[in-house]
């Protein structure tokens, strides 16, 4: 049982190994638990991320317009303490409630950047310049199915890529044991035994992101709610009239 595995995924897992090296378990930890969060939890957690992004972008720009206004005010202290500790609080909080109110913009970005980079990547081949075009409209069209089934494209692209991270953690943590049990039972080199568990605890870790994200418990109607109640007796009826 062996194949032949590509130079270019060769060396992306030549590369992902020195830098686990560089990084160390407690890193490949961290990288596991955001990767699962983002797995199992994406949707719930979507609207934060988006709101968390417009934080920092907005208390990035608060920062660039506290030194527009150190600037022009003569490097005045107090003014320019006032203008970094207001400008960028200030900017942060704007740009986390726009982004949370642009949410619909992001999916349909999302959306346009997957189908428009998956078309543009098999295209790629045998680019011509007419191809663009195709890239542009399969990007729209998925921007707008993105939007139609928004939390199946939430969940889908939340699980992808959050089992992609977790995975990726795992193997750097089981890197050289992983090698060397592939070497033994397959006869693998590292490179071969790495891919095949990256791509298998990948695919596992999705499609149970994907299965515990979509299920949604019914809910119970009002009636199932109410407690029940048992008929009134004539007797009991006479009584309260």
């Amino acid at each position: 049982m062996n194949f032949a595995l590509p130079d270019s995924f060769t060396s992306l897992l030549h590369d992902y190994m020195r830098l686990v090296e560089r990084t160390g378990p407690v890193a490949q930890a961290i990288v596991i638990g955001v990767g699962l969060l983002y797995c199992f939890a994406g949707f719930r957690i979507y609207k934060f991320l988006i709101a968390l992004a417009g934080l920092v972008v907005g208390g990035a720009v608060g920062v660039l317009i506290a030194g527009v206004i150190t600037h022009y005010s003569h490097q005045d202290q107090t003014t320019s303490l006032v203008a970094f500790i207001a400008a960028p609080l200030i900017c942060a909080i704007l740009g986390a409630w726009l982004a949370t109110l642009l949410e619909i913009i992001a999916v349909f970005c999302q959306g346009l950047l997957v189908g428009g980079g998956l078309t543009a990547l098999y295209l790629s081949r045998e680019w011509r310049d007419s191809d663009a075009l195709w890239v542009a409209l399969v990007g729209i069209a998925s921007g707008l199915l993105a939007l139609w089934l928004r939390k199946l494209f939430i969940v889908v692209t939340t699980a992808l890529g959050g089992g992609l991270v977790a995975a990726l953690g795992l193997l750097g943590l089981t890197c050289r044991p992983l090698a060397e049990w592939g070497a033994r039972m397959f006869q693998w080199n590292q490179y071969q035994t790495w891919f095949t568990v990256l791509a298998a605890a990948w695919a596992l870790l999705a499609a149970l992101g994907i299965i515990i994200q979509y299920h949604k418990p019914a809910k119970r109607s009002a009636e199932e709610k109410a407690p029940a109640t048992e008929p009134e007796t004539p007797a009991a009826a006479e009584t309260k009239s």
